[in-house]
């Protein structure tokens, strides 16, 4: 590839990734998922959606895709805010969930980002949405062939 194919596809690239105004390796790419995902814990529906979005992202390291779902898709029953704040410099401040249920409990399960970052219009894809911690809640993506 000669030098100016190789810069157009750095442009490309630029702009498809929401960049960290100052840290541009730290970056992300949200991607709306063509087909039907659900989280569940154990054997409840936590959310469904046919509109959620994946949020990939680069940082000290490359991060585990996270699936993040509207508001109006997840059983909000089964979640309690629980106090717990973060900080993401890419992001901006998320709030999180714990798992609510009769026969168990999980802490930090969930987080929404309700106060987000300036500097790229995109992030309001991700506002008030809500994200499951993949390690305590299976995500089924439910492909259609």
């Amino acid at each position: 590839m000669d030098d100016s194919a190789t810069t157009e596809m750095e442009d490309r690239v630029h702009r498809s990734h929401i960049h960290r105004p100052d840290k541009p390796h730290h970056f992300m790419q949200i991607t709306p998922i063509a087909y039907p995902v659900q989280a569940r814990w154990r054997d409840i529906t936590l959310a469904y959606s046919h509109q959620a979005l994946l949020l990939q992202e680069v940082g000290r390291s490359a991060y585990a895709p996270v699936v993040y779902f509207p508001r109006q898709h997840v059983a909000i029953e089964y979640l309690t805010v629980n106090g717990k704040t973060s900080h993401c410099p890419l992001k901006g401040s998320a709030m999180y969930f714990d798992l609510n249920v009769l026969d168990g409990s999980q802490l930090a399960l969930a987080w929404s980002y309700q106060q987000l970052l300036d500097f790229d219009t995109r992030l309001e894809l991700i506002r008030n949405a809500v994200a499951f911690d993949n390690a305590a809640v299976q995500i089924i993506e439910h492909h259609t062939r």
